[in-house]
């Protein structure tokens, strides 16, 4: 298990997700991630659609957004077999990008769908193998806490 808490020291406002296919450049991370087609539609077309009542924003490596203020921070924890991959994975995954940084499409859409969020200011993550398949959960402190 690693924990790992992202500061914004900044005052922007830093929007975070997670992204497998991670890129140096912040323009290819918000094309993936906002405006291609997962399935029929794409994470903007769901942000957009006003029919759709219940935006589920907190599926890791799908539809995942944190919004990071200024002067706060969230933390991560990544449960994994191997202690070594835990670090690597994150970094491999974690999208930060500064509000300024986002286009005027992508920042009016997270800002009309805020309540969808992922509001906790922390999450853990499983991502350990049992009995030989792949488990890729996340839980909240809150479900984890339901579950003991």
């Amino acid at each position: 298990m690693v924990s790992y808490v992202i500061k914004n020291d900044s005052k922007d406002s830093v929007w975070m997700w997670f992204d497998p296919q991670k890129s140096e450049r912040v323009y290819d991370n918000l094309k993936r991630y906002f405006y291609l087609l997962k399935g029929d539609f794409s994470l903007l077309d769901i942000l957009n659609e006003e029919s759709v009542f219940d935006k589920r924003l907190n599926i890791t490596g799908l539809s995942f957004v944190k919004l990071i203020p200024p002067n706060s921070q969230f933390g991560i924890c990544l449960l994994k077999n191997s202690l070594n991959d835990c670090v690597d994975t994150l970094d491999r995954t974690v999208v930060l990008v500064k509000s300024a940084q986002l286009s005027r499409s992508i920042k009016s859409a997270l800002d009309r769908n805020i309540e969808y969020m992922y509001n906790l200011d922390m999450i853990v993550i499983d991502r350990r193998k049992r009995l030989g398949q792949k488990i890729a959960s996340s839980t909240s402190p809150e479900e984890l806490k339901m579950q003991r």
